[in-house]
């Protein structure tokens, strides 16, 4: 959700509440024991790396934050112009 605020008058003059939805895959690997006792591929070591899941993560909230960052600067500008002059 933003707001427009109008400074002159300290008061809000436009909110919105703007959403945005992405879907991506990633897989992990979960073993009650010890993963490395395991014979595993590299690929397959790689589900079990927990920095791997959070760079998986984080490039997922990048996508999400560019999404939302295109919705809300499309909306703000549109209010925007409203007021103009």
């Amino acid at each position: 959700m933003y707001q427009i605020v109008d400074p002159a008058a300290s008061r809000v003059v436009d909110e919105e509440t703007v959403v945005a939805k992405i879907s991506g895959q990633f897989r992990r690997g979960y073993f009650d024991g010890d993963y490395t006792a395991l014979d595993l591929s590299r690929d397959e070591r790689m589900l079990f790396d927990k920095e791997e899941w959070l760079r998986a993560e984080e490039e997922l909230e990048a996508i999400l934050y560019n999404k939302l960052a295109e919705s809300i600067a499309a909306s703000i500008f549109k209010g925007v112009l409203r007021f103009v002059r």
